[in-house]
This record gives C-alpha cells, structure tokens and sequence, in this order.
C-alpha cells in the first residue's frame, strides 16, 4: 500500500512538474512572439520613417534642383560670357581705333563740346566686344556704362505691353550701324532706367565709358555747356515721366487732402500737373516763404526739416504730397524741404490750384477740412504741460508736410 501511494505521489509531483515546465516553456514561447511582434511594430515604424525621411529629402532636392540649378546654370553661363567677351576684346582690340572728334560729333550731345574735352573722354574709352544674338542691356535695368560703335550693328528692341501675341511683345524700333554713333548715355547722365534692350545683329565691337567718369568730364565742362547738358536730361526725364512714372488716380487718393475727392476730379487736376525734377541738395521749400506748388513725389526721396529742431527730420518717399498746406491757406512755409536723392515729381502751381478749387467750391471746403482734421491729429493732448514753440511737423508716417 505504502508503495502504491509513494508512487501515486511521484506520478503527481511529476506531473506538477511537467505543467511547471509547460507553463514556463509557453510563457518564454509567449515572450517571444510579443518580441518578434514588437521588434516587427519597430522595424515598421523604422521602415516608415526611414521612406518619410526619403520621400522628404527626395521633396527636398527636387525643390533645390528646381530652384538652384537654374541659377548655378546661369551663374556658369555668365561667366562663361564674360570669359568669352574677355577672349574676343582681347583678340579684336589691336585692330579697334578709337572715335574721332568728328565721328562724335555727329550725335547732338558732343556737338558743341570743346575739342579737347572729347579727347579726354575718347582717352577714358575702353573696347569690348559681342557676339551676335547676345544682349549688351536690357530695357527697365539701371545703366552704368555708355556705348559708342566700332564696327558691327546693334538692335534697339522695346516691350511692348499691350500685345497679345508672344511674337509682337518686342518691338524693334531702330538699327545702330554707323561708326561713332553712342547709345546708353541718357540713363547714366539722368540716373533713369534703360528706355529699350540693345541686342547685337553681328559681331559688334564697341568702346566703353564709365557712369563715373562721364560725369566727372561733364562736372569740368565750362559752366554754360554743362548747364545746358544738365537742362537737356532733365528735358528728357520730364518727358519719360509720363512714360515710367504716370501719376494716378490711387496715388492722389492716398493724400488726406484728397481722400474724399470722386474720381473725375482727381482725374481732371491730374491733368494739370506737371513733372519736376530736384537734384540731389537742391531746397525744394524754405520757411517762412508763401508757397507756390504742390507736389506728389513719383521718384526719389525728399527730406522735411524742422528749422527750430535740426535734429528732428522726417523722410517722404513715393507717393507721399507735400506743400498742400500753404496752397490751400494763406499762411507761409514752415519747414526746409530738401531732396535727398535725384528726385522727381509731380506738382501744380497754386494758381492754377486755386482757379480749379473755385471752380469746384464743395471740393475745396472738403480738402481744407480734411487738412485740418489732419493737423489737429498732431497736436498734442489737452492735459499736456508742454508748450509748443516750434511749427508742427507730422509723424514719420504722414504723408503730408506744409
């Protein structure tokens, strides 16, 4: 009996013991396959982020190529152009003779220049050449250089705006072939951009003259032919005016005085104004003077000083109006305008404001209290100690000076 139970016993512990070792064998095999099942979730999630770092950096370079290669191309083509040029000039420079003061003479600038002050200048030309089909400027860049002709034929070509059809957007409006004749000395004697694209026809060689010492010939001209020069530029910026700096109706709009005003009346004072040009320095107003024009500032920059406070300036660019104040009250000028750079502008004479004015009588009650609406905006608060002893100036960001 004993034995029969000992052994009953064993079979027992023995199986216990087998469930034990089941139970810790599916347990590990348990484990396991939770790590395989994570260790797969990680290499999925690896994997995901592996292609979305792919896909980004495949994103990233196609923008960098669409991007980037354009200019790196360009940047190689110009250089390469300039190596070009560099190896023609030098190549085609020995058998290059420098203009004659008759050859120079035949245009309307250098016609009444004294002789020796064309040889100066003929002495500061250096030669370049181009290729066919290459541009030498383009229409609307600033122009640094001046061009006179060698040998070879250059195209003047103008956009044309309104054209509908691709072919009809470049207008070629004249040929340059003849030895002598300069190009490209407007917009450096009137710091204007390029009125048309020059583009050469043939292999043209030309000579070459700096902004800088064009001008310095200029400045030592005998003092009336210089003034004359100068008179003529800026003939020729107030006629381009209407052509790249066109005054509109938005424009006057954005002035306090006008802001109110329909649409025809802007349109018809419009009509009489008329273009102006500043140098740089130049005092457009004085204090204490009566005022005579108006102004809206179409390019450049003019500087408003206070003649109490020197320290205290205020700069108006394009659009801004100054002079209204003393146009439309009777009372002086009270700040220094100067202009700051090359400046041009539109202005209307006070009488000629005036007579338009008392035509429309409801216009000009609406200007006079828009600028005094304007002013009173300047002043400071009632509960202030400060006296003011100085004229009003606005703020920076006003658009409008007495």
């Amino acid at each position: 009996m004993e034995k029969k139970q000992s052994k009953k016993e064993n079979d027992l512990v023995s199986r216990l013991r087998r469930q034990e070792v089941r139970r810790k064998q599916q347990k590990e095999s348990d484990l396991m396959n939770r790590k395989r099942q994570w260790i797969c979730l990680l290499t999925i999630a690896h994997s995901l982020k592996k292609c979305v770092r792919t896909i980004a950096t495949q994103k990233a370079s196609e923008v960098l190529e669409r991007l980037m290669l354009p200019l790196w191309w360009c940047y190689h083509y110009r250089l390469k152009r300039k190596a070009g040029r560099r190896f023609l000039t030098a190549m085609y420079s020995r058998y290059m003779s420098k203009p004659t003061v008759e050859e120079l003479r035949q245009g309307v600038l250098f016609r009444e220049w004294p002789e020796k002050y064309i040889n100066r200048l003929s002495g500061w030309l250096t030669p370049v050449v181009y290729r066919t089909g290459e541009y030498i400027a383009f229409q609307g860049e600033v122009g640094h250089t001046a061009y006179v002709i060698d040998s070879g034929a250059v195209d003047v070509i103008v956009k044309n705006a309104q054209a509908r059809n691709a072919n009809e957007r470049h207008i070629k409006v004249a040929n340059l072939n003849k030895r002598g004749i300069y190009f490209g000395e407007f917009a450096i004697m009137s710091d204007e951009p390029r009125m048309a694209s020059l583009r050469c026809t043939c292999t043209t060689r030309l000579w070459v003259i700096s902004k800088l010492l064009f001008k310095f010939v200029i400045r030592h001209l005998p003092q009336d032919l210089s003034l004359k020069i100068k008179d003529s530029a800026d003939h020729r910026r107030k006629q381009n005016m209407h052509k790249l700096y066109p005054l509109t109706a938005k424009m006057v709009k954005r002035a306090a005085a006008f802001a109110d005003w329909p649409i025809t009346a802007i349109n018809e004072l419009i009509k009489l104004m008329e273009p102006f040009v500043f140098h740089e320095g130049v005092a457009i107003m004085k204090p204490n003077i009566p005022g005579d024009n108006m102004y809206f500032i179409a390019r450049g920059q003019v500087q408003v000083l206070d003649p109490n406070r020197p320290e205290r300036t205020v700069l108006l660019e394009h659009p801004s109006l100054f002079g209204e104040v003393a146009c439309l009250f009777v009372e002086p000028r009270t700040a220094h305008v100067v202009a700051r750079i090359s400046t041009e502008a539109w202005g209307i004479s006070k009488p000629n404001l005036l007579g338009f004015l008392m035509a429309n009588p409801s216009l000009f009650i609406q200007a006079k209290e828009n600028v005094n609406s304007q002013r009173a905006s300047w002043l400071p608060p009632l509960g202030s100690a400060k006296m003011l002893s100085t004229p009003l100036l606005p703020p920076s960001h006003v658009l409008c000076v007495d």
